[in-house]
């Protein structure tokens, strides 16, 4: 085994870990137990949150307590061992409820994955682009996202251009599905570049291939990966499925 694999191994088994802790945090992705939309009409009382809350003019207000409390996009708030997000999508506004309490956080015991193997750290060439395209959503939306740029690549042989949808700081997504999908895998996976290389080229470390957040729980709003992430080919890198407690 060369010095590069075994720095590459040790990276990602580092990254294994972190990522583990990340997703079973006290507010992590597998805590989620509801994502609501709020009305500018009828207050909602939302499951498992004290009071009832309403969008005004794109704020989430409380309208039960005086003062009043009002979230803003992007902020949060602690009540008891309950944390809430806000975030947006189209003009509306949801609050998403984590609970440290929640089963999907409670028995998630692991997140299972494919063995290191260096053959699947890929180079591609990244151009940023400034269209958008229609992409489906984990809980039936459709929305009109604007891209980071194309990636294009050879993966196991086949040509391929990848959509890339921007995440912040000089980062980008690949959604994307591939043939152990249902058979050794949970289900589409997600894959993050750096695109900061004037050159354009990118790393595709199928090795830090994640699950999607909804793989965890039943709400979030996961982009599904557009046909030209669709690849024809088995990607045995990554992670493969969420394990349980029995």
């Amino acid at each position: 085994m060369s010095a590069t694999t075994i720095e590459g191994r040790a990276a990602w088994e580092q990254w294994r870990h972190s990522r583990f802790d990340h997703v079973t945090a006290p507010d992590g992705i597998a805590a989620a137990t509801s994502t609501t939309w709020l009305t500018s009409g009828n207050a909602l009382a939302i499951p498992g949150l004290p009071g009832e809350w309403i969008d005004r003019d794109g704020t989430a207000v409380r309208i039960d307590t005086d003062p009043q409390i009002e979230l803003t996009p992007g902020t949060e708030l602690t009540i008891g061992t309950l944390v809430v997000r806000t975030l947006v999508r189209d003009g509306l506004i949801a609050l998403r409820v984590f609970d440290p309490e929640a089963p999907s956080r409670v028995l998630l015991a692991g997140i299972d994955a494919f063995d290191y193997d260096p053959a699947w750290v890929i180079t591609g060439q990244f151009r940023a682009v400034t269209e958008s395209i229609a992409i489906n959503r984990a809980d039936g939306a459709v929305t009109r996202d604007r891209l980071a740029g194309l990636v294009q690549a050879t993966v196991d042989g086949h040509q391929v251009q990848l959509v890339a949808l921007p995440l912040p700081g000089d980062h980008a997504l690949i959604p994307f599905a591939d043939t152990t999908n249902a058979s050794l895998t949970q289900q589409f996976r997600f894959l993050e570049i750096d695109i900061t290389e004037e050159s354009g080229a990118v790393e595709l470390d199928f090795n830090r291939a994640h699950l999607p957040p909804c793989a965890f729980a039943d709400h979030y709003l996961c982009p599904l990966p557009p046909p030209e992430n669709r690849l024809p080919v088995d990607i045995r890198a990554g992670e493969t499925r969420r394990v349980l407690v029995q």
